[in-house]
């Protein structure tokens, strides 16, 4: 781009939609094992509607991590801490919140975590659920996406 002319970006975007941590951390070798720069890490939704425990969860994003590290020992990554899911949409709303303590522990040189957990708490307190997602439950709609974009560009860039 015209920011960095000379830049050879490539982007891989292997989200599939429903998938939970252990998945990545099954398909980490084929998606991030090439050797990335930088690894966007977000998992958390639908692990915490399965309730599955901060340990499960945290040994599948470090296997992650490994993998990417195997292919490139410089990758540095962004884990993304989710949204939260709809405490008035049956079964969805699990132990998402649980996971950000966990990332939070991750935290390193190189490492550095988004905390969309927190963000979404704090906007709940202002805004109705409904007018954040897409489908009332647990996907972001345009104007929570822009959330999303946002805190990334400020986790990333620092402002």
């Amino acid at each position: 781009g015209k920011t960095y002319p000379n830049a050879n970006i490539a982007m891989n975007n292997p989200s599939i939609s429903g998938k939970k941590s252990d998945w990545g951390a099954t398909e980490a070798n084929i998606h991030v094992g090439y050797g990335p720069d930088l690894c966007i890490i977000a998992f958390g939704m639908n692990d915490g509607t399965k309730l599955y425990g901060q340990e499960f969860y945290r040994q599948n994003i470090q296997k992650i991590m490994d993998a990417a590290r195997a292919g490139n020992p410089d990758c540095e990554f962004v884990l993304v801490a989710t949204m939260l899911a709809n405490p008035e949409a049956g079964d969805f709303a699990g132990c998402q919140k649980d996971y950000l303590p966990v990332l939070q522990n991750m935290e390193g040189e190189g490492v550095a975590v988004m905390d969309m957990t927190s963000f979404h708490e704090s906007l709940l307190t202002q805004k109705p659920y409904r007018d954040m997602s897409g489908n009332n439950v647990n996907h972001p709609n345009d104007f929570l996406a822009r959330g999303y974009a946002q805190l990334l560009w400020q986790t990333v860039v620092g402002y």
